[in-house]
């Protein structure tokens, strides 16, 4: 059984657009939060990086902060794990460095940008699928404070016999993309049959955004004068 997932762009109503910034903003602080206990746990054990603060303990300590009780709590544990694996990640860098196999010591895992907007993410045990719909709930806190238990986003046809175990909101140059994560008998592409006796060669550029030329004959062009003239 593999995860597959199905990423669309998602263009909310106004009530909803800013239903989601408030939860990717909250989604936003409560990992700065993580990332100062983190550091600071770190620095009071003689910045020695093979102790680091547990998840379970990471959690404890925030969940009953304000950005804690305003998101749910699965939302916001999803965002402490992903400060925990950061700073797992550190501690094997530093064992590495340690060993004379890393040449650079690794920095401690930053802040993100203060006020900024950071992915959302619900498991699958929070969410219910009602007449095509995906119920989002919002968690006691949330409910209180934005005057509604839930919100609902269409769920995909061709998602609509499968179980969803994630779903992720995440924000994308002022639009949402959204993430479906679901279980599926497909084998990953990494299992396809590879062919290294041939080559593909590609030369960015600027008015053609990409050329790329096969060692087989084929050959493509992509077109960068539109995205140049959106970017000025």
């Amino acid at each position: 059984m593999f995860l597959a997932v199905q990423k669309d762009v998602f263009s909310p109503d106004k009530q909803l657009a800013r239903l989601l910034a408030e939860l990717a903003r909250l989604a936003n602080n409560i990992y700065n939060q993580g990332v100062y206990e983190s550091r600071q746990y770190f620095f009071a054990n003689g910045c020695q990086p093979f102790k680091m603060l547990k998840y379970t303990s990471l959690y404890a300590a925030l969940k009953e902060s304000e950005n804690g009780k305003l998101l749910h709590s699965q939302a916001a544990q999803q965002v402490l794990k992903s400060v925990n694996e950061a700073f797992k990640s550190f501690k094997a860098l530093s064992k590495l460095l340690k060993l004379g196999e890393l040449e650079y010591a690794p920095k401690l895992p930053r802040y993100r940008t203060k006020g900024g907007l950071s992915q959302v993410v619900f498991t699958g045990q929070s969410l219910k699928v009602e007449n095509g719909l995906i119920r989002v709930p919002l968690g006691k806190g949330g409910a209180a404070a934005f005057a509604q238990d839930c919100f609902y986003i269409p769920l995909p046809e061709r998602l609509k016999d499968v179980q969803i175990r994630e779903l992720r909101f995440i924000p994308a140059n002022g639009q949402w993309i959204v993430e479906y994560v679901y279980p599926s008998m497909e084998k990953a592409a990494t299992s396809c049959k590879l062919h290294p006796e041939n080559v593909l060669a590609l030369d960015p550029g600027l008015d053609n955004l990409l050329a790329g030329i096969t060692n087989t004959g084929l050959a493509f062009l992509l077109d960068g004068r539109e995205l140049k003239s959106k970017n000025q």
